[in-house]
């Protein structure tokens, strides 16, 4: 039984036929075909997941605006019930769980192949940086505080 484990383990497995590629190094056809789209992708996640929270946080801005009557007075208010007005003036609960994963994600594609793309070095830096003033700038004037 030993000796049959033993010469099992020097027969190819199919683990080996799994990670044979198109592509043998990384050469220009590499960077094309697979480079490109990545650092593509990465750039790309900079600015989309902030998007669409930053069109709500606006059009709150202009719903509130309209409510006050484009007055700076926050005591004034065209609404009559108190639940009217608090769903008009308290936002969204931010979702934690859904940035990380965001900011996770975009990291592990950024260490995972920047030692052949150093491009992604700036991109995760411009990334996080982005992503820290928008957070801050969202916690601060669109999300509501979590009871």
């Amino acid at each position: 039984m030993f000796l049959f484990a033993y010469h099992n383990m020097f027969l190819p497995s199919d683990t080996e036929s799994r990670f044979v590629g198109s592509f043998e190094e990384l050469n220009v056809r590499w960077y094309l075909a697979i480079g490109v789209p990545i650092v593509m992708a990465i750039f790309l996640q900079i600015f989309l997941p902030h998007f669409g929270l930053l069109v709500l946080s606006l059009k709150m801005f202009i719903l509130r605006c309209w409510d006050r009557k484009c007055t700076l007075n926050a005591r004034k208010t065209r609404k009559i019930t108190q639940s009217e007005y608090e769903d008009l003036y308290t936002g969204p609960e931010f979702i934690l769980h859904l940035r990380f994963a965001q900011i996770l994600s975009m990291i592990y594609v950024c260490i995972t192949y920047s030692s052949c793309l150093p491009i992604l070095y700036p991109v995760a830096f411009l990334s996080l940086f982005i992503t820290y003033w928008t957070d801050k700038f969202l916690l601060l004037r669109y999300f509501r505080v979590a009871n």
